[in-house]
Formats: structure tokens, C-alpha cells, sequence
């Protein structure tokens, strides 16, 4: 328990108005208690508030360590923290998107266009996959999303309607960009890494 001495007890009661301070024992080790429970107190509420900043300091910095920055959406570091939880789970599709002829866009437009291309394209494929997907920037122009999808079918009509939905994507500028993709599949089995696919 936190000590005050006597003269620190009188100082803090004339501090606080107290005309006459007791001058019996007891009274004095209750109100060095109340002090010494009350600074206790204080300190235990700020480590606590302290702890929480933390936590929440350590989930945004995690965040920004597996999120692309340009486009939003998880990057390779935020894939392998994907494969280390799902890769035992179950089987998984991996759909590699490829923007056709990006090269291109950067070199008639700019990087500044090309980037607004990547946002769109990312953007398109967020609000046309699954909310149980997982999209990833690969590098450059390609994005790999991940499904627990592994109909060979309903791949083949997943990947159209993504097709379609890149195909319709509108880029905010003046002049219109039209932007396709291409798609690989691969299938991630339960005894396979991704290495091997």
C-alpha cells in the first residue's frame, strides 16, 4: 500500500480546505488508506485504458501489414495467414485475374490511371465475389481470390460472372478505359500446399 507521510497528509488537507486535520492515529491511517486506494485506483484505470490503446494499436498495425495499400484489399502476407488457417480445413479454388494489357493503360494514360484501373478492378472484384472469398493483390496486375467453391461448373460460372463484372467496370475518367482479364484456376487439396499448385 502507498505510504503518505504526516506532513504530506497536512499539506494535501490545507490544499484541500480542511481547516482542522484529526489528530488521532486512526483517523490519520484511514485517510492515508483513502489516498494510498485512490492513487491505486487512478493507475489501474490508466494501465487499463493504456492495455486497450495497445490492443487496438496492434490490430491496425496488423491490418496495415497484410493490406495493399493502393488497392484494399489483403496482400501476400495476408495470403499466407489464409493458407495457414484454411489449408487443413478444407479443399480451396484459387482463381489467379490477370488485367489484359495493363502494361498499356501505364504507358497511353499513366501510372496515376493505372492505379485507378487496379482500384476499379479490385473494387469489381470485391462486390462480385462471395463475402466468403478472399481477395488478394498477387503483384502488379494480377489478384488471386480464394473460394471454398470446388464445382468445376460453378467455377466455370463464377469466373464468367467476374469476367462480365471487370468487363463492365466504369474507370472515373474522362475518356473511357475498357479493361478485360484473364483467368486461371487451380485447386488446393487437402494434402497439397500452395507451393505445389
Amino acid at each position: 500500500m502507498i505510504g503518505v507521510s504526516t506532513t504530506g497528509i497536512i499539506l494535501l488537507s490545507k490544499y484541500w480546505g480542511i481547516e482542522r486535520f484529526p489528530d488521532s492515529w486512526p483517523s490519520v491511517m484511514i485517510f492515508t488508506l483513502w489516498i494510498g486506494f485512490l492513487l491505486v485506483t487512478i493507475a489501474m484505470q490508466r494501465v487499463a485504458q493504456i492495455a486497450l490503446n495497445n490492443r487496438k494499436l496492434t490490430r491496425n498495425i496488423h491490418r496495415l501489414a497484410i493490406t495493399d495499400r493502393l488497392t484494399k484489399v489483403l496482400n501476400r502476407h495476408g495470403l499466407r495467414e489464409i493458407l495457414d488457417r484454411q489449408q487443413h480445413n478444407a479443399e480451396l479454388t484459387l482463381i489467379l485475374c490477370d488485367i489484359d494489357n495493363f502494361k498499356l493503360v501505364n504507358d497511353k494514360y499513366g501510372h496515376n490511371i493505372g492505379d485507378l484501373v487496379l482500384q476499379c478492378f479490385a473494387n469489381t472484384l470485391i462486390s462480385a465475389s462471395r463475402s466468403s472469398d478472399y481477395i488478394i493483390r498477387w503483384g502488379g496486375e494480377e489478384f488471386l481470390i480464394i473460394s471454398d467453391s470446388v464445382g468445376t461448373d460453378s467455377i466455370k460460372h463464377y469466373t464468367e460472372k467476374l469476367r462480365l463484372a471487370i468487363q463492365n467496370c466504369e474507370i472515373p475518367f474522362e475518356e473511357k478505359i475498357n479493361i478485360t482479364a484473364s483467368f486461371g484456376v487451380a485447386f488446393l487439396h487437402k494434402n497439397s500446399t500452395f507451393e505445389e499448385v
